[in-house]
């Protein structure tokens, strides 16, 4: 089968299926006499695995080790280290919803403030009268070590903007150290890239 007819089988865009390709969770295809990539009935089980493990929120470099324990048929190590990542994922929820509660609640109380007092006429050089200091910066990403991006196109648009990431972080996956909790450094694997949030 043709790229398209791969991609509308399992549901994912075409430049999915190739940036797949590219950090080596689906092999590269046979080609015809005519030039054409072909591929066979392994390449869309191969990539429906990843497809659906990618819609658990598992990483591309968890899906590579993965990919390792199923070996196209070993149904009980795959499920095995499937359960295991959907409790580790759980945990980063749970995390992810303190931190939010946590969030919401230092809203509130600066909300009830500006209720309970009149603006001044003109800011305060300490501007708590229009943003007021709150404690430490919220950084609105997981402080856990992974944060996956559950978006096929992301994945897609990240590898034709910036090529093939190192062979030593074939992911999509943010990272964000907890020890650092810093909103300066986003990481692709360990491919480091400085932002502004």
């Amino acid at each position: 089968m043709r790229i398209s007819e791969l991609a509308d089988r399992v549901g994912v865009p075409v430049s999915t299926v190739r940036y797949y390709e590219r950090i080596g969770l689906l092999a590269g295809p046979e080609r015809t006499e005519a030039g054409y990539r072909e591929y066979d009935e392994d390449s869309a089980t191969r990539l429906l695995f990843v497809s659906r493990a990618r819609g658990l929120g598992i990483s591309c470099e968890q899906i590579a080790e993965l990919l390792s324990a199923w070996r196209g048929t070993d149904c009980v190590s795959a499920r095995d280290r499937v359960v295991s990542l959907i409790d580790e994922k759980a945990a980063e929820i749970a995390a992810r919803i303190d931190e939010l509660t946590a969030f919401a609640a230092r809203l509130q109380h600066v909300r009830d403030a500006f209720e309970a007092a009149p603006p001044p006429t003109s800011c305060r050089t300490d501007l708590g009268c229009c943003v007021p200091a709150s404690g430490a910066a919220f950084v609105p990403w997981s402080y856990s070590t992974h944060l996956v991006v559950e978006h096929h196109a992301y994945e897609a648009a990240l590898g034709a903007a910036n090529g093939p990431l190192p062979k030593s972080a074939p992911t999509a996956t943010h990272q964000i150290p907890t020890q650092a909790r810093s909103p300066s450094a986003l990481s692709v694997g360990s491919d480091t890239r400085q932002v502004s949030l």
